[in-house]
């Protein structure tokens, strides 16, 4: 009886020690960022100073790569819904260019390229006391610094997780992990949350299979916005097209348009309007001559066309 007894003990410290050593394994393998098939579900919640709370629950997404200088970059989307506690009400997007980063998996660097100007973003090659170099993310507090680094389990492997503490915040407010980003979000500020400011990230899918969840999330792991909020193409006029002076936009379907946005092809943002009627006209004659993508919000959900500024 003893004998079998020991030898169980056995087994199980073998087991144990096993266990301890596949994931030292792992974590001293560096993980990188995707670069195709992932989605990050998270909300972004500000406040305008006076009583309106203001949420943006987004999915970030891959789509397709682009040549900047040397280097090629993944770049980045977002469908999401966009609400307030206070009028008016929300409204769904999508297809949001956010940016492009690329990768320097050598050094463990994560780069971002945001409205054309690239910039570190992570830093995963630290240790425990080092102060985080000033990046793109991490400008708001010059102090922060690695208070412990541990593992965690993401997609069935263990990876690093880097808890991040400053002088001003909580300690561990912040937690970075290879391949993931921060529990604030994929690129979300390095800051800690607040009543009237926060970034959370909720879940993670990569190959249409949740690799991470935040323990605590209420929003699952449910895709905010559905491909049923979007408005065909049959719904909408857009004219003339081409034009040199104004666009006309029309909704054929009773929706009421709350804004629009102006895209170049390269995804940057040059026009944002409020709008009040179901008709609108828009001066484009300080475009330059080329093709343009019109997005156009509604209570029913949300339109795009193209059109050509002569």
């Amino acid at each position: 009886m003893l004998k079998h007894k020991t030898m169980k003990k056995t087994i199980l410290l073998y087991i144990f020690a096993m266990t301890i050593s596949n994931s030292f394994t792992q974590t001293n393998v560096y993980h990188p960022f995707p670069d195709s098939n992932t989605i990050w579900i998270g909300t972004d919640k500000s406040f305008d100073g006076i009583d309106c709370y203001i949420y943006n629950d987004y999915n970030l997404y891959i789509s397709g790569d682009t040549t900047m200088g040397l280097y090629t970059y993944r770049k980045l989307y977002r469908d999401g819904y966009m609400w307030s506690n206070c009028p008016p009400p929300g409204y769904y997007y999508y297809d949001q260019y956010y940016g492009a980063f690329r990768q320097d998996i050598i050094n463990k660097k994560i780069y971002l390229n945001f409205n054309g100007t690239d910039t570190l973003a992570y830093d995963f090659n630290l240790n425990v006391g080092d102060t985080l170099p000033p990046t793109y993310l991490n400008w708001y507090a010059s102090n922060n610094y690695v208070e412990t680094i541990d593992s965690i389990i993401v997609g069935g492997e263990y990876r690093k997780r880097f808890w991040i503490s400053n002088e001003y915040s909580s300690p561990n407010y912040l937690a970075l992990i290879e391949g993931i980003g921060s529990d604030h979000g994929a690129f979300a500020i390095f800051i800690e949350n607040w009543m009237e400011a926060s970034c959370d990230l909720w879940c993670v899918y990569k190959e249409d299979e949740v690799i991470w969840q935040y323990f605590s999330s209420g929003y699952g792991c449910n895709l905010i916005s559905s491909i049923n909020n979007k408005i065909s193409e049959n719904e909408i006029e857009v004219f003339p097209n081409p034009t040199n002076d104004y666009l006309n936009i029309e909704l054929l379907n009773q929706a009421k348009i709350s804004f629009i946005e102006i895209f170049n092809m390269q995804g940057k943002l040059t026009r944002s309007q409020r709008i009040s009627n179901d008709q609108i006209k828009i001066d484009v004659r300080d475009l330059e001559p080329r093709v343009y993508i019109v997005r156009i919000h509604t209570d029913k959900g949300v339109a795009m066309n193209k059109f050509i500024k002569q």
